[in-house]
């Protein structure tokens, strides 16, 4: 295992509160009886929320989109509320980990996100933001996991070794396409995480030395 020297963080349920089961939910109780249900979770979810995702379409659009895909009451401040919904905010102690880090790690962030969510979170994250070196978010680049281009694009813009590089992620297949390209992960599967990446950065400073 090489040494590490860069991180990259996901955002989502590694730093910041996110429960995929309230958009579900919310967006239910929008809908009108006959409509398809509307899936959204960390494998799977529908292609307008990926173009949201990657930027090619407005929130407005975005909008008309689900309501007429989903069959939703016309409340565009309702519908807007339940998107949000499913943000809780950032994760006690992880600010304070993104700080500690950046003393001796060169920290990014690579986020799925869209310019609603965003907008949103922004105020309350921007502190943390700020502490890394780069944040990149796919609805500014144009990109998302996991796509293998929007690794490529961070290693390469920063001159990042694979190898020594750490992902940080909660979604399976984004881990997946990092260790295709040869970058070291965390699978993030509870909340102890943070006791593994300690463990795996003590193990690599050592194998350093």
């Amino acid at each position: 295992m090489s040494s590490i020297k860069n991180i990259i963080f996901d955002l989502g349920g590694v730093l910041y509160a996110i429960d995929y089961q309230k958009i579900e939910s919310g967006m239910a109780s929008l809908q009108l009886e006959t409509a398809d249900s509307v899936k959204y979770s960390r494998s799977y979810q529908d292609p307008l929320f990926t173009q949201l995702e990657i930027g090619s379409i407005t929130p407005e659009a975005f909008w008309e989109g689900m309501k007429s895909r989903f069959q939703l009451r016309d409340d565009c401040e309702a519908f807007f509320k339940v998107w949000n919904s499913m943000l809780h905010g950032l994760i006690s102690g992880r600010q304070n980990l993104v700080q500690e880090l950046t003393q001796n790690y060169r920290v990014f962030l690579l986020s799925n996100t869209n310019i609603i969510h965003y907008q949103f979170l922004i105020t309350e994250c921007e502190p943390m933001f700020q502490l890394m070196e780069h944040c990149y978010f796919s609805h500014e680049v144009g990109m998302r996991k996991p796509d293998p281009q929007i690794f490529t694009h961070i290693l390469q813009a920063h001159h990042l070794l694979p190898q020594e590089t750490l992902f940080i992620e909660d979604s399976e297949q984004h881990i997946v396409a990092a260790k295709a390209l040869g970058i070291q992960t965390i699978f993030v599967q509870s909340d102890a995480w943070p006791d593994q990446l300690q463990n795996l950065l003590s193990t690599s400073s050592i194998n350093a030395s």
